[in-house]
């Protein structure tokens, strides 16, 4: 394995948000909180069951947005997956 070059940023992160989940506008202020404080990854909890509530039919609108918004923030996402 190759050393860890020292300026090679480690990944600091929270978990952001899981179901149910607060206004986009209050995740967004955390998101920006925790970059402000030098965090550079965030996670979010996907439910299958409430994301895709009939077979087939999926919305992930949310975490697109909040994919999208991370990504202006110059912060890497950790997106956790659970089918129940």
């Amino acid at each position: 394995m190759p050393p860890i070059h020292p300026l090679t940023p480690f990944p600091l992160g929270s978990h952001l948000c899981r179901e149910p989940m607060p206004p986009m506008d209050e995740l967004k202020r955390d998101m920006e909180t925790l970059k402000r404080h030098g965090f550079n990854l965030i996670k979010l909890q996907e439910h299958w069951m409430v994301d895709e509530p009939l077979e087939g039919q999926y919305d992930f609108s949310k975490y697109e947005e909040l994919i999208d918004y991370a990504a202006r923030l110059e912060t890497g996402v950790y997106l956790g997956l659970l089918r129940k």
